[in-house]
């Protein structure tokens, strides 16, 4: 088998289509599985260290959570490109990935009989190029395990005019007793594109296909009709297919006595334990669930945590934090007491005529706004936010391992180089840290990798609130800080502060 897929391999990024093989020998039968939409973080790292890669945006990975990064970051059919990347045409590498795919075959019961099919660029490719893939898919053909033993067109079907190959697909049924397959009538999500209505009644009778693979079109009744006329197999494949009505045509297949079957697809597009790591920090401890809570920042100047409005610590906000959630006290809530950019010994603006003292009436409140309206109340309790630990990193590593285990992080940036930013990713060294931002993530664009930082200027600034900062620039990677969320406000908490709108039951008793 290795030695065929590593062949097929190389000859496969080249043409683009897809030869299937036969791989294990006594319960379960999976007809539709793509070999690089199988592959765990895992085998990608092995792979990866194997072949000494240095990857775009990780260098030379040595976590699992990097490479899964990677493919999150590439959207849609791209993923498949940075799993195919990594594998390449080595044979030592598609050694390990073709063993652990057996393994993993086999531990979900697929005992008797399975196809896997791998290619790097599927649909697209030229009818001379079918012909190619068909002539070496026919010259390997066996039944054995690891033999070859048909050809599948797979990929985006959008502008692939599938007439093109019929000349190529029915010889290869006919003639050369290859099993043949096409990827048809499938309706996916935007941005990705589906095929045409008729796609699945050409791919059927013109190039008489064995088996269109999903092929949700063909629960419609003209088409139903037709698949059975031809005795066509139909692979549905939903647990990747939910958004094109696989469910559906899975029972109008039945409900018409077609031949189906229900396979796997693309069950692991380099998935792995590190990556079920929530994204966000909030919505770690939320599980996802509710709107944002956002942390008065004007509680932090109020009561000297960490900062004034003339600058502070990149961490000194969050050891101020831990010592008041230590005695069961926490950061009040943006809603309930707003950003004002102004502390006790601030004079510009606003700030002279204010009161910034560390008082309950300034740390959380509300102010009525119906009769008798003009007065403003402390509320106590109030909603709060507190912490359990918190801790400093720095360094691209660091920073992007933080990120995708828990979440956004605090930084320090030199902030003169962005005064004036308003698009595009900011490069330079900086001079000196004089700001504090949070970084979210990173991306690439024309192959300069780079931090999304969300400022705290508003969204009229920048790109709605955003900076684009490149690796290594404006000391971004100097000093973060991060910190796990101990408890918080909420409804699922059944822990709300239910307080009248001008805050009369919730001031603080005599």
């Amino acid at each position: 088998m290795v030695r065929y897929l590593g062949l097929l391999v190389s000859l496969v990024r080249a043409l683009g289509l897809l030869l299937i093989l036969r791989l294990a020998t006594a319960q379960r039968a999976e007809l539709h599985v793509h070999w690089d939409g199988a592959v765990t973080t895992k085998t990608l790292l092995g792979a990866s260290q194997l072949r000494n890669l240095s990857l775009p945006t990780i260098g030379r990975p040595t976590h699992e959570w990097e490479i899964a990064l990677l493919i999150d970051a590439n959207f849609g059919f791209k993923a498949f490109d940075v799993v195919n990347d990594i594998l390449g045409g080595d044979a030592a590498t598609l050694a390990l990935a073709s063993e652990r795919f057996v393994g993993d075959a086999a531990a979900n019961n697929v005992t008797h009989y399975a196809e896997v099919r791998f290619c790097a660029r599927c649909a697209g490719s030229s009818p001379g190029a079918c012909d190619a893939v068909a002539d070496l898919a026919a010259r390997s053909r066996s039944d054995a395990p690891g033999g070859v033993v048909g050809i599948d067109l797979a990929g985006d079907e959008w502008g692939t005019d599938n007439a093109r190959y019929v000349d190529c697909f029915r010889p290869a049924r006919d003639d050369l007793g290859l099993n043949t397959t096409v990827h048809v009538g499938e309706t996916l999500p935007w941005p990705l594109r589906s095929s045409t209505l008729d796609d699945v009644l050409t791919a059927v009778l013109d190039m008489r296909a064995d088996r269109p693979a999903h092929g949700a079109r063909g629960r419609e009744e003209r088409r139903r009709w037709r698949c059975s006329r031809r005795k066509a197999h139909l692979e549905a494949c939903p647990t990747t297919a939910k958004g094109e009505g696989s469910l559906d045509a899975i029972a109008a297949y039945r409900a018409h006595d077609l031949s189906f079957s229900i396979n796997r697809d693309d069950p692991c597009i380099g998935c792995g334990d590190e990556r079920t790591a929530p994204r966000r920090r909030r919505h770690r401890a939320r599980k996802a669930q509710g709107a944002d809570i956002n942390p008065s920042v004007q509680h932090i100047l109020n009561c000297q945590g960490g900062g004034t409005c003339h600058g502070g610590s990149v961490d000194g906000p969050y050891q101020w934090l831990k010592g008041l959630s230590d005695k069961g006290e926490g950061i009040s809530y943006e809603t309930s007491n707003p950003y004002m950019a102004c502390s006790s010994e601030c004079t510009e603006g606003i700030c002279p005529g204010g009161d910034w003292t560390c008082t309950p009436i300034n740390i959380a409140r509300t102010c009525s706004t119906f009769p008798p309206a003009g007065t403003c109340t402390e509320i106590t309790p109030y909603p709060q936010i507190t912490i359990d630990d918190y801790g400093s990193i720095s360094g691209q590593k660091a920073m992007q391992k933080e990120i995708y285990a828990r979440g956004s992080i605090a930084c320090g940036i030199d902030a003169g180089p962005i005064l004036n930013y308003t698009t595009g990713v900011a490069t330079g060294a900086g001079e000196g840290v004089d700001h504090v931002i949070s970084v979210v993530g990173w991306g690439v664009e024309d192959g300069t990798s780079y931090w999304i930082v969300r400022n705290s200027w508003g969204e009229y600034w920048g790109e709605m609130g955003y900076v684009r900062v490149a690796f290594g620039a404006l000391m971004v990677e100097e000093q973060c800080a991060w910190a796990t969320v101990k408890d918080y406000t909420a409804p699922e908490k059944d822990n709300q502060v239910h307080c009248f709108e001008g805050g009369e039951n919730c001031q603080t008793k005599a």
